[in-house]
């Protein structure tokens, strides 16, 4: 039997065909393809990235590509506007720092699933846990929460809507980012 190329493969390829050298891609799952690299300028980016939408349909495009003009952005920074414009109001994307990301909603399995593969293709560039919202039980999971704000902070669960973060903060930056994911919760 024959079967048919996954759905990323088959977009990669046909956008490799029409990005510049200067984007890579990178297939991470059958249906996830992610975009990097650089545009020379703002009208190239934004006829590229239309067309790339569309020539990577059905499989799901991430783009995390860069303008050559545009100032630098932090990787947590450029994957939480991304993430946010792919999945919409399914997720709240919370921002802790440059590198690490939040990833917080009510999805179902295959985005779950999506964010997860894309947490572990970028992985040298940003750290992103997803913590799905949970019906009935803790409003996230305690222990991500706890692993992605580190060392010295303890996290635990008061009640199904209250979550308890206690210990020293390293300085009041680190204050500032654990009351404003408290907010955001």
């Amino acid at each position: 039997t024959v079967k048919p190329a996954p759905a990323a493969r088959l977009a990669a390829s046909r956008l490799a065909s029409v990005l510049p050298p200067s984007v890579s891609l990178q297939v991470v799952s059958e249906r996830l393809v992610l975009m990097r690299g650089t545009f020379a300028d703002e009208a190239q980016a934004k006829r590229m990235r239309k067309l790339a939408a569309e020539l990577a349909k059905p499989a799901t495009l991430i783009d995390l590509t860069d303008t050559a003009a545009a100032p630098q952005v932090a990787p947590a920074e450029r994957a939480a506007e991304r993430i946010s414009a792919l999945y919409g109001q399914q997720v709240n994307c919370i921002v802790w720092g440059d590198r690490t990301l939040l990833v917080r909603g009510r999805m179902d399995e295959d985005v779950r699933q999506q964010l997860e593969t894309l947490a572990q293709a970028l992985r040298d560039q940003v750290q992103i846990v997803v913590l799905p919202v949970r019906g009935g039980g803790p409003a996230v999971d305690v222990d991500r929460l706890a692993k992605a704000l580190g060392e010295g902070l303890r996290v635990w669960t008061l009640a199904p809507d209250t979550i308890i973060v206690e210990g020293v903060a390293a300085d009041q930056a680190a204050v500032e980012r654990i009351n404003k994911l408290a907010q955001a919760l």
